[in-house]
């Protein structure tokens, strides 16, 4: 029998994770961080699924306030009133972890801040859900 096609050929949202600061992102999750130091954030995608997952790419869309390290493992987008640091990966396989590298980030400014994450890819469901970043003195 041929399986039908569609939704069979996508990775269920639930299966592809991202570990942000070795933590699952999770929808309305609150991370605490520390105003004027530089943190290393380490990001990791993980692929929980049977099947490879292609092209993928998450986003994290930052305030002005922040001061992203352009590094080689990201990619920086920018304009007046927002940033998009992006990490992409060709390909993941089933059952891996991936390992993207660290985010390099100072906060300039205390207090909640939510950041909208989007996680796409060839095989990938489009997702998209705000975190809470609590930055304080």
């Amino acid at each position: 029998m041929v399986e039908k096609s569609g939704d069979n050929l996508y990775i269920n949202p639930n299966e592809l994770k991202v570990i942000f600061n070795n933590k699952f992102l999770k929808k309305g999750d609150k991370h605490d961080f520390s105003i004027n130091t530089k943190h290393e954030i380490p990001v990791t995608i993980l692929n929980s699924s049977e099947k490879m997952a292609k092209k993928v790419e998450i986003g994290f869309i930052f305030p002005k306030e922040v001061v992203i390290e352009k590094t080689t493992n990201i990619s920086l987008y920018s304009d007046d009133s927002f940033q998009i640091v992006r990490f992409n990966q060709e390909t993941i396989q089933a059952h891996e972890n991936n390992v993207q590298g660290k985010l390099e980030i100072t906060f300039l400014k205390s207090g909640e801040s939510e950041i909208p994450i989007f996680i796409k890819g060839e095989n990938v469901k489009y997702q998209k859900f705000n975190f809470k970043l609590n930055i304080v003195e």
